[in-house]
């Protein structure tokens, strides 16, 4: 009984010459469409329209300094030692030894690195006024640690001062 619906049914008819929907983006392979049951290349999607060149008119400078691998390195500041500052620093010397923290009390603008170096400096320009000042730190008075405790006392109020 199916059978003789099916032959009742109408056939539905083939469609005539559709051609393919066309897609939003640019393609670059050959349409092809269906004309009476022949399959044939549509000659329209053969060629392709060159596109346009765009010009650019937006130019970007940048401004800012080059960053490289020196950009974030933390520098000692390049001051030079006065005279006054290289006698107090080998009195110091001979008074706290190479305790450099201490010794840094005494000298507001500096850090112990700077110590460090002026002392590693010292030791290769005049070795025996460092071993001169090393030893007369085994022979340090009482006289002379109140002394330099002045000094550290006028340098604190000099840092407040600032």
């Amino acid at each position: 009984m199916a059978k003789e619906n099916a032959k009742l049914a109408p056939k539905p008819t083939p469609p005539q010459a559709t051609p393919m929907q066309p897609t939003p983006q640019t393609s670059l392979t050959p349409k092809v469409r269906v004309v009476d049951g022949k399959i044939v290349v549509d000659e329209e999607s053969l060629t392709v329209a060159a596109q346009q060149k765009e010009e650019y008119t937006k130019v970007v400078t940048e401004e800012a300094h080059t960053i490289n691998s020196m950009s974030y390195v933390n520098r000692l500041s390049n001051d030079r030692w006065s005279v006054e500052d290289t006698e107090l620093f080998f009195r110091a010397l001979s008074q706290f030894g190479t305790d450099f923290s201490l010794m840094a009390m005494l000298f507001p603008g500096r850090m112990r690195k700077h110590l460090k170096k002026k002392f590693c400096k010292e030791s290769k320009v005049c070795p025996e006024r460092i071993d001169a000042a090393m030893r007369a730190s085994a022979h340090a008075t009482l006289g002379s640690y109140r002394e330099m405790i002045e000094l550290l006392k006028n340098s604190k109020e000099i840092i407040k001062n600032n």
